[in-house]
């Protein structure tokens, strides 16, 4: 008869054992020995020892309950029953000879093929095998105890009391393991999910600094687009002026030309003398001044097309400088590039400095996002500008000077802008890259420009250091690995 199940265990009242044996005395012997247990503790009962403040006995009464069969096939369809039922045995006494179809060695196999955590004690009087060919034959377990009879009683109850307990430890740290298991996977599904709402932020935020750098862009475009404009009008204004001439003095010639076709015509019919006809000719190359027009009309040539190629050159600029390019990196030339930006920016400082430029021709391509590498040369060229603005409203003749170098340093890139400016107070040098800051009077900065100069090298992998001494100017030394960036061909 089977008493209620424990629910911490999963058995039956106390811890199921299961005797193996044909001998009606043993199993007399193993019910009165086993049965007599109720004043031991319970392996269940045995206390954390680092929470014993907090744990109780977690269940009292029978400690074995006693089930007995006479032949190895019955021990099998036993455990594999009390499996099915949810009342598993925790341990096996198994005598080594047994009658039926299987002894003792093949019963344990089979046991184990059926509940590996099976605890079992091997007890005989004779062992027929030698002991190297029986380890051999059941492949030695840590589940496998070995006693000989006969035996006393203090070792069948030790045995039985040892083997219980680690098979209840057993099963508590696969179950505490499994709890364990669906923690971490929890957890787990916990931090795929923050981690997923973290990429996702991360994109938000890529993508709002990509808005911001491309706002800062159009902003720029907007502030120089006057200046542009102007630097367009000028040789678009030559260019209309020379071309007027040349109409002009195209229409005096073909007038000229057909005046000297009918004197031709005149003298070839005898209508006129020749020496009439002549004098004629000469009156009206003096009137049409072709003289001027043979000496001025090459130098206005020269001009327009001068104008034309400044007004291509701007607007490949414009071009260059204002395109969106791509998500990737691709191979710049960034001597090409500091070009574009020196041309684009040209109304911002031709009027306050000279530029001058001192390019390695043979710096090799560099990986990186054009457009952006272009904002940042033009935000510390137009500060350039601006500060050596600010300076010279003390010398209003004298122009200053912005210097701009490349040169290649190992795998690095390195470009220095330097100015002659009146440099950085000391106590703005930590400041100058947080976010609106600016010392630029109220609508004439944002602070955001070098803010964004910070960044856009940052992202690029890349270092930007400032060298200024106040009322001597200031250099930004920038340096971009080169990446996979190429020679140029």
């Amino acid at each position: 008869m089977k008493a209620a199940q424990n629910a911490t265990t999963g058995i039956t009242g106390g811890y199921r054992i299961l005797v193996v044996d044909d001998d009606p005395h043993m199993l007399a012997t193993f019910e009165r020995i086993l049965g007599n247990a109720d004043g031991l503790a319970r392996p269940s009962e045995i206390r954390d020892p680092l929470n014993d403040a907090a744990s109780k006995p977690l269940s009292t009464g029978v400690l074995f309950e006693i089930d007995a069969v006479l032949r190895g096939e019955d021990a099998v369809r036993v455990v594999r029953q009390g499996l099915e039922d949810g009342f598993p045995f925790s341990l096996v006494f198994m005598d080594l000879k047994l009658p039926g179809g299987i002894d003792g060695v093949e019963a344990m196999k089979d046991l184990w093929g059926v509940d590996p955590r099976i605890q079992v004690v091997l007890c005989t009087g004779v062992i027929d095998l030698p002991w190297e060919d029986l380890v051999a034959e059941i492949n030695l377990r840590d589940n496998l105890l070995v006693i000989k009879k006969p035996f006393d009683e203090i070792e069948v109850l030790q045995a039985a009391y040892s083997m219980t307990c680690k098979w209840y430890l057993q099963k508590s740290v696969e179950t505490q393991l499994s709890a364990l298991e669906h923690r971490v996977e929890a957890r787990s599904r916990a931090l795929a999910e923050a981690n997923e709402k973290l990429r996702a932020e991360i994109k938000e935020r890529e993508k709002m600094e990509t808005e911001l750098r491309l706002a800062h862009k159009l902003e720029a475009i907007g502030q120089l687009a006057a200046g542009i404009a102007h630097e367009i009008n000028t040789p678009t204004q030559y260019v209309s002026d020379n071309t007027q001439f040349l109409k002009d003095s195209f229409d005096t010639m073909v007038k000229m030309l057909r005046q000297t076709r009918d004197v031709i015509q005149g003298i070839q019919s005898g209508s006129v003398a020749p020496e009439a006809g002549a004098q004629k000719w000469f009156e009206m190359f003096e009137e049409a001044d072709l003289d001027f027009i043979i000496d001025e009309c090459p130098t206005a040539i020269d001009q327009s097309l001068d104008g034309l190629g400044r007004i291509a050159k701007i607007v490949r600029a414009m071009k260059e400088f204002s395109h969106p390019g791509s998500e990737q990196k691709t191979a710049t030339d960034l001597n090409r590039a500091l070009e574009t930006t020196i041309t684009v920016a040209r109304n911002e400082w031709k009027y306050v400095a000279e530029v001058e430029t001192d390019f390695d021709e043979e710096l090799p391509l560099v990986d990186c996002h054009p457009g952006d590498i272009n904002q940042v040369f033009l935000n510390i060229i137009v500060n350039a500008a601006h500060a050596i603005a600010a300076k010279r409203g003390e010398n209003p003749e004298e122009k200053g000077r912005i210097h701009v170098v490349t040169r290649r340093l190992d795998d690095e890139c390195e470009v220095r802008i330097e100015d002659n400016g009146p440099g950085i107070a000391e106590a703005h040098k930590q400041k100058i890259f947080n976010p609106f800051f600016t010392t630029k009077k109220l609508g004439k900065g944002t602070g955001q420009g070098l803010a964004l100069v910070h960044a856009v090298i940052e992202n690029h992998g890349g270092f930007i250091a400032v060298d200024s001494e106040e009322g001597r100017g200031t250099a930004f030394i920038l340096r971009l690995p080169l990446g996979h960036g190429m020679a140029k061909g």
